[in-house]
């Protein structure tokens, strides 16, 4: 009699969590002044939409770390051309320039994620109240041209 077939370990969310940190370790030892300009311009990603978000897809997460990349990435191009030293890291990140624009837009990516949902809301109650008030007026206009004189079909529906 054959056996039955184990369910394959992808199944355990504490495995690929453990994985995804000895890889965060690993590159971290490589790559340590990259670790560090790394940390320092994506903080308020790790600090706030990964300890706060606790969705499944992460969103605000995967938002606020694009934004926060489009900038990191000119800063660690900037580090691996020049000196790739902890204190070269240190030095670029020192630029508020650079430091500011990119927190700033993990602060935008943060704001769009938390009003897009409201926005769209919105829009689609304002293009619902147009689309009613264009059959209200179509209703009105079929009521007006279906009534008999006297009104006798007002009495009628209302009976």
């Amino acid at each position: 009699m054959a056996r039955a077939a184990k369910p394959v370990a992808a199944d355990k969310p504490g495995r690929s969590i453990w994985l995804q940190g000895l890889l965060c370790g690993a590159i971290a030892s490589a790559l340590p002044a990259t670790a560090v300009l790394a940390v320092i311009l994506l903080a308020p990603t790790v600090l706030i939409a990964v300890m706060v978000d606790r969705s499944p897809a992460r969103t605000t997460a995967r938002t606020m770390l694009m934004m926060g990349l489009m900038v990191a990435a000119h800063g660690i191009n900037q580090l691996w051309h020049g000196p790739n030293t902890v204190v070269a890291s240190l030095d670029i990140a020192a630029n508020l320039r650079l430091t500011a624009s990119a927190w700033g837009l993990q602060g935008l990516g943060w704001l769009l994620t938390e009003v897009a949902p409201i926005l769209a809301e919105l829009a689609l109650d304002a293009k619902a109240g147009a689309r009613l008030a264009v059959l209200q007026r179509r209703r009105a206009a079929l009521d007006h041209e279906w009534t008999l004189p006297g009104g006798a079909a007002d009495q009628t529906l209302t009976e």
